[in-house]
């Protein structure tokens, strides 16, 4: 899991991680559309690094999660 935010521009961790999934704030979901990984959605009223790590840290069980 790639999390990202605001970056939809410069991302590139995409290329490095090509069967990763991209996890973006809800708003900007199609901005990311370009990068072609799967991509799941985080509430945009969770904000602030720490929040959106324990929010994450949560809501998924995934072996590999990329900060």
């Amino acid at each position: 899991m790639i999390l990202s935010r605001s970056r939809s521009r410069s991302i590139t961790s995409h290329k490095l991680f090509p069967t990763a999934t991209l996890l973006v704030p809800a708003s900007e979901a199609e901005h990311y559309r370009h990068t072609g990984l799967q991509i799941k959605t985080i509430p945009d009223e969770i904000a602030g690094i720490s929040a959106v790590r324990n929010w994450v840290l949560k809501h998924f069980a995934e072996d590999a999660i990329v900060m």
